[in-house]
């Protein structure tokens, strides 16, 4: 994991966009998972659904240094993707 931290803050817009780019280069960044009679099928979600679901902005500033980031990684590691979403996560 790789980690750069700012003295100002991080306006969420400007990696959002650099994803809503990289949608056009790299398309199946936009599928999510659907059950269909127990098999398994991508589908395709537009890219405002796609942005709401793997962009999680928090507020507070909860992670103060590299020790808070360590920590929230290993809570998080090991928390299961919803199926229902892209199967990647951006944690701004």
């Amino acid at each position: 994991m790789n980690c750069t931290c700012y003295d100002t803050p991080l306006d969420p817009n400007i990696p959002m966009d650099k994803f809503i780019q990289a949608f056009k280069l790299m398309p199946k960044l936009k599928y999510k998972i659907k059950e269909i009679c127990g098999d398994f099928y991508y589908e395709e979600m537009s890219e405002e659904e796609t942005i709401k679901k793997a962009f999680i902005i928090s507020r507070e500033n909860i992670l103060k240094d590299k020790d808070d980031i360590d920590r929230f990684a290993q809570d998080n590691i090991n928390i299961k993707m919803p199926l229902d979403g892209p199967l990647w996560r951006v944690y701004v």
